[in-house]
């Protein structure tokens, strides 16, 4: 489950909590800086919601990622996410930025960001090894959350986007993101901080 930890109360999320007690399981809190700049691009969460929620569902020894988007504006404060992510329980912190485009204008990547190389290789799909799917906030269905933003995929049946990956003209969209060659892959290449925390 991924989410920005911002509706339901402490009392929903420790009932989750309770639930997800399996190894495979884990929620994505998807928190993009501190107090003072989570809610620039993850409008209207309340931090003090979001923590409460966060601190209530890992109380119950489930297992919780904090992914944070990096940018310009919030790009010095990783180090003191990941340490606060830790303080609180959090099993994993991964930082990023993003590889969608915006059209925030001041929405901005880090200073002296590269984008990651793309691998040409065969795909390796993310989802099937984790056997998650994507659900859109319109309540759409999809394969993952990247052919979810994708328009040409919107409607596509998975087993053909599948059947592309052996073809001579794989997905883009997958392309972009699971192509894998060796140790590393379109996906992880994107990610510049990945820690596992406990």
């Amino acid at each position: 489950m991924n989410t920005n930890g911002a509706i339901q109360n402490k009392t929903w999320w420790t009932t989750l909590g309770k639930l997800f007690h399996k190894q495979h399981d884990y929620v994505v809190f998807s928190i993009d800086g501190l107090e003072d700049t989570n809610h620039l691009y993850r409008k209207g969460v309340d931090w003090h919601k979001l923590m409460e929620n966060a601190k209530s569902y890992i109380s119950t020894g489930a297992s919780a990622h904090w992914d944070m988007l990096v940018y310009e504006h919030n790009e010095h404060q990783v180090d003191k996410c990941e340490s606060l992510a830790r303080d609180m329980g959090f099993t994993w912190f991964r930082a990023k930025v993003s590889k969608r485009p915006s059209t925030i204008k001041w929405l901005k990547p880090p200073k002296n960001w590269q984008d990651p190389k793309v691998v040409e290789g065969n795909i390796n799909c993310f989802v099937l090894e984790e056997k998650s799917i994507y659900v859109s906030a319109t309540g759409l269905v999809y394969p993952c959350c990247w052919l979810g933003y994708d328009q040409e995929t919107q409607y596509s049946n998975f087993h053909t986007i599948k059947d592309s990956w052996r073809s001579n003209n794989p997905n883009s969209v997958c392309k972009q993101t699971c192509a894998s060659k060796n140790a590393g892959n379109s996906f992880t290449n994107q990610w510049q901080r990945q820690v596992q925390l406990c």
